[in-house]
């Protein structure tokens, strides 16, 4: 009994240690906005059975004052990558506003994997009649 328990451990012990997690950062701001992208992922070495989890995240902050948002009606954000686009907004009604400035999204995923060979992330925001672009770059 003590020879399968101990034959189990060395089995999970060496599954976790061909599994690779990375982090990747992107930062880069726009006139209004700034933002960081942080990519997590994990792929696991054991060919084409093993697939890749991966966390993503944008935080964006707005850069000027708070009350310069405050009859902001609906924000919509998000990235473009090279194969894939994500996207938010965030409707506010007369008790709910931007206090913070900040605005955050995530997404977990297992599946074929992040394109982790990017240099720059754009990252658009639309708010009542204004629209900015801007990139992140890799750090």
């Amino acid at each position: 009994m003590v020879g399968k328990v101990l034959l189990f451990a060395l089995l999970l012990l060496a599954a976790s240690a061909c599994s690779q997690t990375e982090t990747v950062v992107y930062i880069g701001e726009g006139e209004h906005w700034s933002g960081v992208y942080t990519l997590e992922y994990s792929n696991g070495a054991g060919g084409a059975s093993e697939e890749t989890f991966s966390t993503e995240a944008l935080d964006i902050r707005y850069k000027g004052e708070r009350e310069e948002l405050a009859d902001v009606a609906e924000i919509t954000y998000g990235y473009e990558l090279t194969n894939s686009a994500w996207r938010r907004t965030y409707t506010f009604d007369g008790e709910s506003t931007l206090d913070d400035r900040e605005l955050s999204m995530s997404q977990t995923a297992l599946g074929a994997g992040p394109d982790t060979d990017l240099e720059t992330i754009t990252v658009f925001m639309e708010w009542d009649d204004e629209e900015e672009r801007f990139e992140l770059e890799r750090q």
